[in-house]
């Protein structure tokens, strides 16, 4: 489902990492000496298109009876909130890292963040409730706080890290869902013009260690104290695709146009009523399912373990992992009418193995992962009985079943410097170039979108078809049909040019472009990793002064593609964004 969003708007943060980075503030005395480094940044994203009927659920709009009810009636409010020319953001932010480097090699560090929004809660159809305003109006946030001792074992060396921290492991460039599973990912702000990468990577209480073993042995460890899934944009928020999980949802899950559709709809019953009163009528009427509270894992049982090496061979570094840990990413339990309500559930105790390698071939940098997961949800549909009468009254169903998965990347970098590549650079009379690209391959040896799923609640027999995305996915007459296949694969890819001092005397600028395409397949969970033809691209253009205390940058996002309207959930909301930031 949101796969789609990291994907999509990954680029523009991406290219944030090209920004020279800058200590404005360094200092030192008999105790210890550290560095505290400030980022101020003021950015906004603009509505470029207007909605899409196809995309939209409400039946009291220019659409009528050409909204897609079925599939977005419980998914458009983000959609529908902001019109073409809106504001979806106007920001201001800052992120403040604060490192202190002490005796006997102790070190510590912290990071905080906080954000101010001027636009996000000025919301055309349902305002945002008072949650999601927290989330995406104004907070502030700790992110890093740990402390660190490096030691030696005999010739080796070591270290320890205990308190909020990142281990990122793999050799994924983009796409989510292979060998860093522990790591937990804010989608909201990915999607905000001028975000850093690392604020996107949300840290988790954790201790780690790590220290070689000799022969040019690694070992790296980790357990994780608290379970922590991935943020998603608050419901009603521009990049939100559901109206009914995480924060800012709604409370009612509808089986008719919802409520704020049909206070608008003249000639329904509801008509002219209040919202709160409108949705109070339609759950005492049957028309919809009140939203239970999320059942989410405990906190315990989440580790890691890697081992790296040199194969000198194969010229490779080679790295071999293990992880236990907790799903960060939802399943929905389903309902039908005459249920007494639905829910948000995390499956627990996952395994993950892995094997990575990197090297370099020529010019470029490459690198590969293969991950094998005994057990990953898959997303299925609402209960129903496939031979006879359609739904399945009174039966409350979860919407996943566990099947084997492996993940296969491949990554490359190309750095293009004049010695190497000066005859391309003379053409564009650039300086320098990078190129990152990365193919991934997701397989489900147990699934194809024709199997049916029966299973047995309550001594009520049900079917399921598979779900992509958890969406509802329908053929051309209405009818359930299954979405998801064995085998999804696709790529992405940045590239982006440096002009230094050529263009404007004293800057850096890049630009640059960021693609993804959904070669084939539909990848059978509720991230939807691949939705078959979903394509997009991200053009941006980057300015950094030298030296680096000033940065800024606009881009113009594009989405089109899919075999469906839930093939590519955000064809309709390109934008164009911009930032400007100011180091200390």
């Amino acid at each position: 489902m949101y796969a789609h969003l990291k994907k999509q708007v990954l680029g523009f943060a991406l290219a944030g990492v090209l920004a020279p980075a800058a200590h404005a503030f360094q200092f030192e005395n008999e105790w210890f000496n550290g560095s505290l480094d400030s980022t101020l940044t003021l950015g906004f994203g603009q509505r470029v298109e207007g909605q899409r009927c196809s995309h939209i659920g409400d039946v009291s709009g220019s659409c009528g009876g050409n909204a897609n009810t079925p599939v977005w009636g419980n998914a458009d409010d983000g959609n529908l909130n902001y019109d073409k020319g809106d504001f979806f953001t106007a920001h201001l932010k800052g992120s403040h890292e604060l490192l202190l480097n002490f005796p006997d090699e102790w070190k510590f560090m912290g990071r905080v963040g906080w954000l101010y929004d001027f636009a996000a809660h000025e919301t055309a159809r349902t305002d945002l409730d008072s949650e999601a305003r927290r989330e995406v109006g104004r907070y502030v946030r700790l992110y890093d706080l740990w402390v660190s001792k490096a030691f030696d074992i005999g010739d080796q060396r070591g270290r320890v890290r205990l308190g909020n921290q990142v281990i990122s492991w793999g050799e994924s460039l983009f796409m989510i869902g292979g060998i860093n599973a522990n790591v937990a990912m804010d989608l909201q702000r990915l999607s905000s013009p001028g975000v850093q990468l690392k604020e996107a990577f949300l840290p988790s209480p954790m201790v780690s260690v790590a220290a070689g073993l000799g022969g040019g042995v690694n070992l790296e460890a980790y357990y994780q104290f608290q379970w922590k899934p991935y943020a998603f944009p608050p419901s009603g928020t521009y990049f939100s695709i559901g109206d009914t999980f995480d924060k800012g949802r709604d409370h009612l899950l509808y089986f008719t146009p919802d409520a704020a559709s049909r206070i608008r709809t003249a000639g329904d019953p509801l008509y002219g009523m209040s919202l709160p009163a409108a949705r109070a009528a339609m759950l005492a009427a049957g028309e919809a399912l009140p939203v239970g509270r999320d059942d989410k894992p405990r906190d315990e049982g989440q580790f890691g373990v890697s081992l790296k090496f040199r194969a000198e061979a194969l010229d490779a570094d080679i790295g071999l992992y293990y992880q236990r840990y907790h799903d960060k990413t939802p399943n929905f339990q389903y309902w039908n009418a005459g249920a007494t309500r639905t829910s948000v559930y995390y499956k627990e105790d996952r395994e993950l193995y892995g094997i990575s390698a990197n090297t370099s071939l020529g010019s470029w940098a490459v690198g590969a992962e293969l991950s094998y997961r005994p057990k990953d949800a898959v997303s299925l549909s609402a209960c129903s009985d496939m031979d006879g009468s359609g739904a399945v009254f009174g039966v409350a169903c979860n919407g996943s079943v566990d099947e084997e998965r492996y993940q296969l990347h491949l990554t490359g970098i190309l750095s293009l410097t004049p010695s190497d590549h000066g005859w391309f650079l003379d053409l564009v009379g650039a300086q320098t170039g990078t190129f990152l690209g990365e193919a991934v391959a997701i397989a489900y040896p147990g699934v194809s979108r024709n199997k049916v799923y029966t299973r047995t609640t309550n001594g009520v027999t049900y079917q399921q078809l598979v779900a992509s995305g958890a969406w509802t996915h329908l053929d051309a007459n209405g009818n359930l049909v299954g979405k998801g296949d064995e085998l999804s694969w696709g790529y992405m890819f940045d590239f982006s040019l440096t002009y230094d001092g050529t263009l404007i005397p004293g800057w850096q600028v890049i630009p640059g472009v960021f693609v993804s395409h959904s070669v084939k397949g539909n990848t059978p969970n509720f991230m939807a990793n691949w939705a078959e033809g979903a394509k997009s691209a991200n053009f941006y253009v980057l300015f950094n002064r030298n030296p680096a205390s000033w940065q800024a940058g606009i881009n113009y996002t594009k989405f089109w593609g899919g075999e469906s309207s839930v093939s590519a959930p955000l064809r309709d909301r390109d934008f164009i964004g911009g930032f400007v930031s100011r180091n200390f």
